[in-house]
This record gives C-alpha cells, structure tokens and sequence, in this order.
C-alpha cells in the first residue's frame, strides 16, 4: 500500500497544495447514456465544434430566432472565443422549461472542457434550448448563463527527458511528513515549475493532525494519534509557486533516465490522474 493510499483511507484534510489536472478523453466517454443522438446531443457537438473554432460568430449561428442576440454576442466573446486543441462539452443536468409547454424546451447545466495544448479551462453553463418548430429536431440556444469558469489546468504528463537521483529528500506540508534517504524521482511540469512528482525509494511518511477531533480518528484507525509508515514509492501533487517552501530541492540531482523507470513512474501517473468528476481547487 503506497503512503498516498494510507493518507487518504484517514481523511487528511491537506497533504500538499493542489493544481488542477485533467484528461478530457476521461471527459468525452462520461456523457450521460442515451443521450448520444437526441437533437439536444447534436447541438452540444454543433457547440464543441464553436469552442475548438474559437470564433464567436460560430456560437452565434447556434441562437434560435428568439433569442437576445446582444446578450448572446457577449457570451461567446466571453467564453467562446480563444478556441482549442480539443473540447467536450459534458451534459450534467436536463429539466423541462416550467412555461407550461412540455416537451418543447430544456434548461441544461453544462461542463464545457478545453484544451489548449497542455492546458485547459473548465466552465459551467446553464443553456436554455428549444427545438425550432413541434416537428424539428433541430435545437437552438434561448438564453445562457455560465455558473463558474476555471482556469490555468494542466494535461499531467512527465517529462521524459529528466530524471533525478534523491538523497535525504523531505517534503512537509500541514500535519504531514515524507522522508526518502534515497531513490530517484520523475516530475510533470506546467509552465510556472514543477507541479507533480514520482517518487521511488524507501521512505516513511508521518501523519500527526494538529485538530483534536482528527487525531482521535487517527486513534481509532491506527491506534495512535500520530501515524508513521513506510512505503517504497509516492505520487504528490503541488503547486508550483510553493514548492521550495515544500521540500527541499536541493535534494534533487539531475541523472541519466531510466526507460523502465519512467514507464513504471508513468503507470503510477496515469492511475491517479483526477478524473473530471474528482477535480480538485489549487490552493
């Protein structure tokens, strides 16, 4: 069991400062089922396509007759224009449009995902959608809303081309504690620094919660309040700007790579890359 695991099984409220990572071909097979080929599903592709573009006149030509085409321009160029690499547009929620008329228009709350080469950005929609006539099933945006926008995300990947030797390194964050006297160490990098690494060696980590509350569930898991194990390898994610008051660096020393052992450090990335759906803040 690897310390990441142990950490989490007790709840620790914060292990290192988080950035915010993402793969959006997670994202494009999470669309709700059924939903693939219903006249809603083709204008969210219709909608994708705009995002990609980065042109706000695509999403404009998306706008039913009825729509506010002010309110509407200033959404795209807002949210749409820039474009990307690549988008997905996730459908989180569908309801009825209470104006007395079943059937003929949806309020949607939306995830739209886009990346930009390694980056990316998140944004949370509420689109207002009907269809054009009672035969269509041609659908069009009434009316839109974005809920939250987030910013500055990263496509994790490891740096194939460095790789570390580690003596007496430690990396300490709020009640934790990560000691590795040797071993070696690969890191992902975003363009502000380091961001992840993939440790190796045999180290001990050191869980000693400061609240009360916490070291009595400590306690009753392990039978102590402060908790001290052992474990041959770790994934820690950090933010960037924060590092060196994290670790300690110099600890770090650049070595020749390893083929087999940055195919192992990327297997260990790939199972713990956040699914869209367990995202979490940077701090």
């Amino acid at each position: 069991m690897t310390a990441e695991t142990r950490v989490r099984r007790v709840k620790a409220r914060r292990v290192l400062p988080l950035v915010f990572l993402t793969s959006l071909a997670v994202a494009a097979s999470a669309q709700p089922a059924g939903q693939a080929t219903d006249g809603v599903r083709l204008l969210l592709a219709s909608l994708e396509r705009a995002l990609v573009s980065g042109d706000p006149a695509d999403y404009i030509t998306l706008l039913s007759p009825a729509a506010d085409r002010s309110k509407g321009s200033s959404f795209a160029e807002a949210n749409i224009a820039g474009g990307g690499t690549r988008a997905v547009i996730r459908e989180r929620d569908r309801a009825a449009l209470s104006d007395g008329s079943a059937g003929s228009g949806y309020r949607l709350v939306v995830d739209a995902f886009v990346e930009q080469g390694r980056r990316g950005r998140i944004q949370t929609w509420q689109l207002d959608v009907r269809a054009l006539s009672a035969a269509s099933d041609e659908w069009r945006i009434v009316d839109q809303q974005r809920l939250s926008l987030v910013e500055g995300l990263y496509r994790l990947t490891l740096n194939a081309t460095r790789q570390y030797a580690v003596r007496n390194l430690a990396l300490k964050a709020e009640d934790l504690l990560l000691t590795i006297p040797a071993g070696s160490a690969f890191a992902a990098e975003s363009d502000e620094g380091i961001t992840a690494l993939v440790l190796r060696g045999r180290g001990t980590m050191r869980f000693s919660p400061a609240p009360k509350a916490e070291r009595g569930q400590l306690k009753i898991f392990a039978g102590a309040e402060t908790m001290e194990t052992p474990f041959d390898w770790a994934f820690v994610r950090v933010n960037p700007a924060e590092l060196e008051s994290h670790a300690t660096l110099n600890a770090l020393a650049e070595q020749p790579v390893d083929p087999r052992g940055l195919a192992r450090a990327e297997v260990g990335v790939d199972a713990r890359a956040p699914h869209p759906d367990r995202l979490d803040h940077a701090h």
